[in-house]
């Protein structure tokens, strides 16, 4: 009897052990599917981007409008937007140091962030700060920035606008007054691997 149960509890042990090897294998595997769609998706709209910036540069008429009043930036700097398939972004970010070439929604939400990075507060011309997911094609990267290195973001009607990163800095999870301090002109920031605190680079116009 003693025998009988040891050898059910050692095959109970090698059945849980064999599913939770496959429980994480899934898991591994559903996080390099998304960070690889979050990827393609990102390139397609900065494609598109880059496209309709060239064919409207230099004309607000069509494709590249400005924000409506009541948004998220009412200062008189508010941003221009190119609408693709419904969602405004309103510009493009570039990092030359990390080879990221991102598009930014204007708007913040989980499923836009599954997407690409997304304004988190102010304008280009006004403290932007912009949030991204830590995928390795998207903000995973951000700690590896060094002071000097160069940031730049294309706005939708084709200008670019040069910052240089001051410092990179990990704060708590909590600390949103001080992600929000207004005297960096651009923050990007995403959060660390564990969730529990943020990695944040802040940049001063060039």
């Amino acid at each position: 009897m003693v025998i009988s149960m040891k050898h059910r509890w050692g095959k109970f042990l090698i059945y849980a052990g064999a599913l939770a090897l496959l429980i994480s294998a899934g898991i591994i595997a559903y996080n390099i599917w998304e960070e690889t769609r979050a990827a393609d998706s990102a390139a397609r709209v900065t494609q598109i981007m880059f496209e309709q910036i060239e064919d409207h540069k230099g004309n607000h008429d069509s494709g590249i409008e400005p924000l409506s009043a009541g948004s998220a930036d009412d200062s008189e700097n508010t941003p221009l937007y190119i609408e693709i398939n419904g969602e405004k972004y309103i510009g493009i970010l570039s990092i030359p140091a990390l080879s990221l070439e991102l598009p930014v929604n204007n708007s913040l939400c989980d499923n836009r962030l599954k997407e690409t990075p997304c304004r988190y507060a102010g304008g280009i011309n006004d403290s932007l700060v912009i949030a991204a997911h830590n995928y390795r094609n998207h903000f995973g990267s951000l700690a590896n920035l060094v002071e000097g290195d160069l940031v730049t973001i294309t706005d939708a009607a084709g200008v670019d606008h040069p910052y240089i990163v001051e410092k990179v800095v990990t704060m708590s999870a909590t600390a949103i007054d001080v992600m929000l301090d207004d005297s960096y002109e651009l923050t990007l920031f995403t959060c660390n691997y564990s969730g529990r605190a943020r990695v944040a680079v802040r940049c001063a116009k060039q």
